[in-house]
C-alpha cells in the first residue's frame, strides 16, 4: 500500500512522470510493476497531451471525457488505499505522513473538481495531532470525529445572492440558532476550500464535529467563526483549533466574499 501511494503521488506531482513512462519503467523497480493499473490513465493523458497517441491514419488522438473519467476513478481508488493505510497500526509514522499528504492532494478529484486546473487560494494543513481522528484512534479516542460525505457537505455550502449570504436552499443565512465551542451561541464555524467554496455549520461539539469535519480533514484556505444576521455577515474570526489560520490566510475569505458582491468593510475581524 505504501509503495502504491508513493508511486501514485509521484504520478500526480511530477506531471505524469518522465516522458509518459510508468513509475515502474522510470525507476526500473519491477517490484512495483503492478501499479500500472493505477498509473495508466494518467500516462494516457500525458501521452495524448504530448501528441504521442495517434490513430491508424497517423492523426493525433485528442483527449476525451473517458480519459479524465478513468483518471478520476484511479485517483479516488488510490485515495481509498491512502485512507486505509492511515489507520493501519503497523504502518511506520513516515508512511502515514506520506499517505496523509497524498490523501489531501487527491481531494481535488472529488466530484465536480476532476482535473480542475490549479487552486485559487493558498491553503494550510490540519495540525498533525488531529490526523486519524475520524477513525476513533486519534486524539479523541475511542470517539471518532464525524467527517462529512460530499452530499452532506453540499448542504452546508453558502452562496451570495443580491449581496446577502444564503444557505444551500437559497434562504437567508442566520446564526442566531447556531453555536460554537469557542464563542457559544450566535455564531457558526466555517471553512473555505482552495477554490473559494465556503461552508458553514451551526453545530460544533468537541470530539464529534469540528472544522475538520466539513472538508474531511483536508487543507483549507480559511477557517474560523462567522456571525450572520439575516444574510449579513457582521463578524468573522480565525478561531479554529484544528487549523489555526493566520489573519492573512483568512483575508482570502474576505477577498472571495468581496468578489461575490459582499461589502466586507463592515465585517468585524476578531480572533487570535
Amino acid at each position: 500500500i505504501t509503495r502504491t501511494i508513493g508511486a501514485a503521488d509521484q504520478v500526480l506531482s511530477e506531471g505524469m512522470l518522465r516522458d509518459g513512462q510508468s513509475f515502474s519503467d522510470a525507476v526500473g523497480d519491477k517490484a512495483v510493476g503492478g501499479l500500472t493499473m493505477f498509473e495508466q490513465p494518467f500516462i494516457n493523458i500525458y501521452k495524448k497531451l504530448n501528441g504521442q497517441v495517434k490513430d491508424a491514419d497517423g492523426n493525433i488522438t485528442p483527449l476525451n471525457w473517458q480519459d479524465f473519467y478513468g483518471a478520476a476513478l484511479s485517483a479516488l481508488g488510490t485515495r481509498e488505499m491512502a485512507k486505509a493505510s492511515m489507520t493501519d497500526v503497523n504502518m511506520p509514522k513516515e508512511s502515514v505522513a506520506a499517505a496523509k499528504g497524498f490523501n489531501e492532494k487527491i481531494g481535488s478529484f472529488k466530484k465536480g473538481k476532476v482535473f480542475e486546473l490549479g487552486s485559487k487560494y493558498e491553503t494550510i494543513d490540519i495540525h498533525e495531532k488531529y490526523i486519524g481522528e475520524e477513525t476513533g484512534s486519534g486524539w479523541c479516542s475511542p470517539d471518532a470525529v464525524k467527517y462529512l460525505t460530499e452530499s452532506e457537505r453540499s448542504a452546508l455550502k453558502l452562496s451570495v445572492k443580491d449581496g446577502k449570504i444564503v444557505d444551500a436552499n437559497g434562504n437567508l443565512y442566520d446564526t442566531n440558532d447556531a453555536g460554537t465551542f469557542f464563542s457559544g451561541r450566535g455564531k457558526s464555524i466555517f471553512v473555505m476550500d482552495e477554490f473559494g467554496n465556503i461552508y458553514a455549520s451551526k453545530y460544533q461539539a468537541v470530539g464529534d464535529f469540528h472544522h475538520s469535519s466539513i472538508l474531511e480533514g483536508r487543507p483549507v484556505s480559511g477557517a474560523g467563526e462567522i456571525k450572520v444576521e439575516n444574510g449579513t455577515i457582521t463578524e468573522m474570526s480565525n478561531k479554529s483549533g484544528h487549523y489555526e489560520p493566520s489573519q492573512k490566510i483568512n483575508s482570502q475569505v474576505l477577498e472571495e466574499l468581496n468578489a461575490k458582491g459582499i461589502d466586507t468593510r463592515t465585517i468585524k475581524i476578531t480572533g487570535f
